[in-house]
């Protein structure tokens, strides 16, 4: 095995040990929608419609505070990079 192959493994599984927890907290985000239409496709149209609703509403709500967190983490780390 070459120096370089060698660290592109060591690269990748420090990818992998940050990037797990997120893979599985956006899966199970994805598993609450399917979810919440199943159970509401059960009770009836009326129901389901409440359901898509309320996302078309959630989602650029949801969306904002991400972005607002993003942003927010890159000021905050080049204040702590700057000292």
């Amino acid at each position: 095995m070459t120096k370089q192959t060698a660290s592109l493994r060591t690269e990748l599984g420090h990818f992998w040990r940050i990037g797990w927890p997120l893979l599985v907290a956006q899966t199970a985000q994805m598993g609450t929608g399917v979810v919440d239409t199943i159970m509401a496709a059960r009770f009836g149209d009326k129901d389901l419609a409440a359901i898509a609703i309320g996302f078309n509403i959630w989602l650029p709500l949801y969306l904002i505070v991400l972005g607002v967190m993003f942003a927010s983490s890159a000021i905050i780390a080049q204040d702590f990079g700057a000292g």
